[in-house]
């Protein structure tokens, strides 16, 4: 779809013969199946939450209001819930205010930037990961949350479909719908994990 778009956009300077597509690879030496339990205890988050994530730059293309929205939504069907948000941006304040406006600085953290190997060792402690995008690309982001087998919930940018197998490692949500997309959510996390971190041989 971004590649379309592009070409749309271009007015016949940009063919689609003269575009190869190469997706984002990952590490996966790094982005890779962990214990959620030791993971969680290194980490010293609780066991008993339901913990949901996203990464990414902190900016209005990246839904971070639609995500907080959804949350709450989420929240009130999984009380013992936290959302956690790992990247940086110009909109950490907007963020900061927003969570604390909707009385949720218990619940929602805003843990800024991490190295790829603290992101994989959030991401294994997580039952959950959720992207509210508007515009993406091939999602790094999306890869690395798949790779370390934990269900996804995400909206309907370009290469959700490609990744996102519907009800086997996630949902993919049409419409920029809270509802819709917090009832996604809830039938996302009660998937059996791709791969059930509790029982990963190291």
């Amino acid at each position: 779809n971004a590649i379309d778009e592009m070409i749309q956009r271009s007015n016949g300077e940009v063919s689609k013969q003269s575009i190869i597509k190469f997706p984002t690879r990952i590490n996966t030496d790094i982005f890779r199946p962990l214990s959620r339990v030791e993971v969680r205890k290194e980490l010293n988050l609780s066991n008993t939450a339901t913990i949901l994530i996203t990464t990414g730059r902190l900016a209005p293309l990246k839904g971070w209001k639609f995500m907080i929205d959804c949350f709450i939504l989420f929240e009130k069907e999984v009380s013992n819930s936290k959302f956690y948000f790992i990247g940086e941006g110009e909109e950490y304040k907007k963020i900061q205010d927003y969570i604390a406006k909707n009385n949720l600085t218990e619940k929602v953290l805003l843990v800024g930037e991490k190295k790829s190997e603290e992101i994989a060792l959030f991401l294994n402690a997580s039952d959950l990961f959720i992207m509210g995008s508007y515009k993406e690309g091939w999602s790094t982001s999306l890869i690395e949350a798949i790779a370390c087998g934990i269900p996804a919930c995400v909206t309907n940018f370009s290469s959700a479909k490609d990744i996102i197998i519907e009800g086997e490692n996630g949902y993919v949500i049409d419409e920029h719908n809270t509802e819709m997309f917090a009832k996604g959510m809830l039938r996302a996390v009660e998937m059996p994990s791709p791969v059930y971190n509790d029982n990963v041989m190291e």
